[in-house]
């Protein structure tokens, strides 16, 4: 990876990290010519597992996991009604 600026290593560590092929942090920066650490902190800072989780996930399945959130709530807020029970208190 000599004569590629940091920023083209830390994008071409990213595809490789949002890949999908199960590469491990220390694989991806092995390739990318960082530390592990670089690649912990890039990870972190801009939220690559969030990404890499969202390109992973199709949008049937994140909208099937939300409505059965909001179907979860929407039972818990029944029940309550039902037994008289005030709502949470907001933190």
């Amino acid at each position: 990876m000599a004569g590629l600026t940091l920023q083209q290593k830390k994008d071409y560590a990213k595809r490789l990290y949002l890949s999908g092929d199960g590469m491990t942090q220390a694989e991806v920066a092995k390739r990318a010519g960082v530390s592990s650490k670089s690649i912990n902190t890039w990870i972190k800072k801009d939220k690559w597992d969030e990404l890499r989780i969202s390109l992973l996930t199709t949008k049937e399945e994140q909208l099937v996991s939300l409505y059965r959130q909001l179907d979860a709530l929407k039972k818990d807020i029944e029940q309550r009604e039902r037994s008289g029970r005030p709502p949470p208190k907001a933190t």
